[in-house]
């Protein structure tokens, strides 16, 4: 599928009109109307803008994946936000059992 065919299939499926959509993405309506109509291509950045609009993977909007959902991205990024914020935690806070060290 065409990525004309799926912003235009989102869209209604979500109930937006091409101007709501343009809202969220921040282009012009006209710019938006061209994407659906296949005359112009949305650079990357507007394809994540709109995947995030949709809710969507910017894969699966490009039709390079059937895994609608882009949470599973989502859910192991924060998993690695967390962990690296203990470890960050870990090294930085002094262990209560060190041994003081005492120099003569």
């Amino acid at each position: 599928m065409k990525i004309a065919e799926s912003l235009k299939r989102f869209r209604l499926q979500f109930g937006y009109t091409q101007s709501e959509v343009a809202d969220k993405i921040g282009v012009m309506q006209q710019m938006y109307y061209k994407y659906e109509a296949g005359k112009n291509i949305p650079s990357a950045e507007v394809i994540v803008k709109i995947a995030a609009a949709f809710n969507v993977s910017a894969d699966y909007l490009l039709g390079l994946s059937d895994i609608p959902s882009n949470s599973t991205g989502e859910e192991v990024f924060k998993a690695a936000m967390e962990f690296t914020q203990i470890v960050n935690q870990a090294i930085n806070r002094p262990s209560i059992n060190r041994p003081s060290v005492h120099t003569p």
